[in-house]
């Protein structure tokens, strides 16, 4: 059934996996999986059914309400000393880090890209982030209160530039222009993500009876770096928006 429906579409119209690039590694390892199950409700003129259009959107707010819940459930496991239970949630934490483009992916292959995605993607982003930081936070102030001082100090270093950044996203989308995160700002997110999973691999072991104090450091030192970044990343939106103000 699958490949009759298929074959009615034509070839050009099909959606082609896009080229290699180290920057978008995740799209092109995803777009198998995505052309497998989407592939087939596209119709023969090259359209996707809306509520296929509407998946985009859907995993993006799905993503950001699962994460503010895993970290939750983290913190109660925690403090109920639940490791078992920590480990898997960290694992899907991780899963979702690695599955940060999936909506973008999902919204390019059905030609569903919209200014909601665009302005709204990075904002659950941010969220997210700030759900997992604030109950990292509260488990290192139970579990260790001698590295509270100097994780409360990054987070705030980290918020102050995430807000200048979300000031330049708004200043794009009045100007109509779309945001688009370059090498430095994928650099910070990724010292972000290991950042947390360091920290919360810490909480575990704490919980667990040993030491994470050598794990939550590691954390930190990632949360460092993803704040020396975040002016790189800044300079980098003012540069671009600053070139296409002047050929727009």
């Amino acid at each position: 059934m699958t490949d009759f429906v298929r074959t009615k579409v034509d070839e050009n119209l099909r959606p082609k996996r896009p080229k290699f690039r180290l920057s978008g590694a995740v799209g092109w390892l995803l777009f198998p999986g995505i052309d497998a199950v989407l592939g087939p409700t596209q119709r023969a003129d090259g359209s996707f059914p809306l509520q296929v259009r509407r998946l985009a959107n859907e995993i993006t707010i799905f993503r950001g309400v699962l994460m503010h819940l895993m970290a939750a459930l983290f913190a109660w496991a925690a403090i109920c000393r639940q490791t078992v239970f920590m480990v898997i949630i960290l694992t899907v934490v991780a899963v979702l880090f690695l599955l940060d483009g999936l909506d973008g992916e999902v919204a390019r292959y059905t030609k569903a890209q919209s200014q909601w995605g665009a302005r709204w993607d990075p904002i659950f982003d941010k969220l997210a982030g700030i759900s997992l930081m604030f109950w990292w936070l509260v488990l290192i102030y139970h579990f260790d209160r001698g590295q509270f001082a100097v994780s409360l100090w990054l987070v705030i270093v980290r918020a102050f530039f995430d807000l200048i950044l979300a000031v330049i996203a708004e200043m794009e989308d009045r100007r109509d222009l779309k945001p688009k995160a370059g090498p430095w700002g994928k650099i910070k997110a990724t010292f972000d993500d290991f950042s947390m999973l360091a920290g919360y691999a810490g909480i575990i072991i704490y919980s667990s009876g040993g030491s994470g104090h050598d794990a939550i450091s590691t954390g930190q030192w990632l949360l460092l770096a993803a704040c020396t970044f975040a002016p790189l990343s800044i300079w980098e939106h003012l540069r671009s928006l600053w070139r296409r103000r002047r050929t727009a």
